[in-house]
């Protein structure tokens, strides 16, 4: 069996009801992955630093 890297993917948007759609197409995909959601850029940055 080939094992496939996953990618995480953080969805950065301040529209809640169009973050849905990608997510549901990058949870499709067998090497991407949900990462995590936000409104807005710095909400998306804030526990980010260091990794």
């Amino acid at each position: 069996m080939i094992r496939v890297a996953l990618v995480g993917v953080a969805l950065v948007g301040d529209q809640p009801l169009v973050r849905p759609g990608p997510a549901t197409s990058i949870a499709t995909e067998d090497d991407l992955e949900p990462a995590g959601k936000a409104g807005d850029s710095r909400e998306g940055c804030e526990g980010r630093e260091g990794r």
